[in-house]
């Protein structure tokens, strides 16, 4: 099986004999063989918060695996890793991967343990390699649902920049100029359906002597920067310059202490948010940081609501998408691939796929 473990800068991947891939991988990660028992069943095994759910598949052919990752699988292993919670050895036992004997398979790259959503694998060295390629290039794209706590949208807005160009309007009877966003017939748009962005710099943050874990529980430390990621150079005091792209969505009524929606007490917010940058814990740190509106359940990253039943933190990688990538005949430019939300949204948010599916139209 492949274990997965830290490094810094440039990884060499040897994912088949005489067959490497040099590259700078967006989660920084390095891959190795090693042998690990995998004698265990691959249905549903008891662990993150209960019951572990055994990851769908969302597309398979000859040269990669999609698969919708369930909370409380490791997505990338290493020798520390459970036999039962390493998604690798519940996808190798149900005979999902490339090569003789089913079992070849290579992570693009990583979804947090207590997270869900899209995960790709690579079933042979060509498709390593052109996925890569893509990566590489900034030509793959991912989307991810998020539910936040913001006791007020608006004040997500407040802390973000305007990703569409405004146009400047002067009001009548004064000299103030305000800053708008129009339509083609010149009408306002509504803030909430605009695109936002975040900026700031990200490291890692230092163990504290004599004692275990980080402080606070926070793996990265975020200082939060104005504009865009462009013309900025990472600072060594601060940490890699990053940036994400998000949208409102929806309104979301916290079901996990209330019989009903109306009797619900907390209001969340469904986000969707797009990065490709790929820095550890990005998407958690920056959203709770800079925008003050941590992911419901991420206790490690100062949600206040409480954890979820299944210990599982709200943030879904939703899409995927290639659409430069050719392998096998198969054309990736079409759409891009979609995971289904996780079945417990019901239960905690009132969220549906069939609600979801109205809402993307």
């Amino acid at each position: 099986m492949y274990s997965v473990v830290r490094s810094a800068a440039h990884e060499n991947i040897t994912i088949l004999k005489g067959v490497s891939i040099s590259r700078r991988l967006p989660d920084r990660i390095h891959i190795r063989l090693y042998t690990q028992s995998s004698s265990y069943s691959a249905k549903s095994e008891r662990g993150h918060g209960g019951t572990l759910i055994s990851p769908s598949v969302i597309f398979s052919n000859h040269h990669m695996l999609l698969v919708n990752k369930t909370p409380g699988y490791h997505s990338q292993p290493n020798d520390s890793v459970p036999t039962p919670k390493c998604l690798l050895s519940n996808l190798k036992e149900r005979k999902l991967g490339g090569g003789s004997q089913s079992n070849f398979l290579l992570p693009m790259h990583r979804i947090d343990q207590p997270c869900s959503g899209i995960l790709i694998l690579a079933k042979n060295g060509k498709a390593g390699t052109r996925i890569t390629t893509a990566w590489k290039k900034g030509n793959v794209h991912k989307e991810y649902y998020c539910v936040v706590e913001c006791s007020d949208v608006d004040e997500m807005i407040r802390r973000s920049t305007l990703l569409k160009k405004t146009e400047t309007i002067h009001n009548e009877g004064n000299n103030d100029v305000t800053a708008l966003q129009l339509d083609e017939f010149g009408e306002e748009i509504d803030p909430r359906k605009q695109r936002y962005s975040l900026t700031g710099a990200i490291r890692k943050q230092a163990e504290r002597p004599g004692k275990r874990g980080r402080s606070g529980g926070q793996s990265v430390i975020v200082t939060p920067m104005s504009g865009s990621v462009k013309n900025k150079e990472s600072d060594p005091n601060l940490g890699r310059v990053c940036s994400l792209e998000w949208r409102y969505l929806l309104s979301l009524p916290d079901l996990r202490n209330a019989g009903s929606e109306k009797d619900s007490k907390h209001y969340l917010h469904l986000v969707a948010v797009k990065t490709n940058t790929g820095a550890r814990h990005q998407v958690r740190a920056m959203l709770s940081a800079i925008s003050k509106s941590p992911i419901v359940g991420d206790l490690r990253y100062g949600a206040k609501t409480g954890p979820l039943e299944d210990k599982s933190v709200a943030l879904h990688a939703r899409r995927l998408y290639l659409p430069t990538v050719k392998l096998g005949g198969t054309d990736l430019k079409t759409k891009p691939f979609v995971a289904p939300i996780p079945n417990t949204w019901k239960k905690y948010f009132g969220l549906t796929e069939q609600k979801l599916s109205k809402l993307e139209r």
